[in-house]
């Protein structure tokens, strides 16, 4: 099960029906650009060397009938809302199982999504909710993060463990600009079910 990497049951007609029915917008004005919601690529190029900086949200093959979703997401145009009602619809017109994570440039939110056996997982998050150290370990994103880097609680006077709240920010911050830029760093302490 490849990330993001979809195989359509018919033609992308009936997913443009889906895209419709969301209210998803199939191109807009960026600065007098017209920047297309689907664009097709040549399927002689591999699914890594796409161009991600584009703003287009899906790259489709005609001759195999392959979709690819960006990995960053610009929504400030409300291009696409990936939310649990519009991956609903989207699993209706893909074949077999698949597995999807995209970021909102805009809003951060981080979009984690495993269709298997005809279950449908689901996960959205916004980043900006992460960003307070007293909450830092109710996510184990973070936490998981936080033992890869090394970081190790201190004691206070009263003897409790704590991180380091520089040593947070840092992380948090860090983190987010790895999702920016479209690092795979989050994708690696994703939830059990998605790795």
């Amino acid at each position: 099960m490849e990330r993001n990497t979809f195989l359509l049951k018919d033609d992308l007609s009936a997913f443009e029906k889906t895209l419709k029915k969301h209210k998803v917008k199939l191109e807009y004005d960026d600065f007098g650009n017209v920047v297309p919601l689907i664009k097709e690529y040549d399927d002689s190029i591999s699914f890594d060397e796409l161009d991600f900086d584009s703003k287009s949200v899906f790259f489709y093959s005609k001759n195999d009938k392959k979709l690819f979703l960006n990995k960053l997401i610009e929504d400030s145009y409300q291009q696409i809302d990936i939310s649990e009602e519009f991956l609903e619809d989207f699993k209706k017109n893909v074949d077999g199982d698949f597995k999807l994570a995209v970021l909102h440039r805009d809003s951060f939110k981080l979009v984690f999504c495993k269709f298997e056996g005809k279950e449908l997982q689901f996960e959205a998050t916004s980043v900006e909710d992460w960003e307070d150290p007293d909450q830092f370990e109710l996510f184990p994103y973070f936490v998981e993060l936080a033992k890869s880097k090394g970081m190790k609680k201190k004691k206070n006077e009263d003897g409790d463990k704590y991180y380091d709240t520089d040593e947070i920010y840092d992380l948090i911050y860090e983190f987010r600009d790895n999702l920016l830029s479209g690092d795979d760093t989050y994708l690696k302490i994703a939830p059990d079910w998605y790795i």
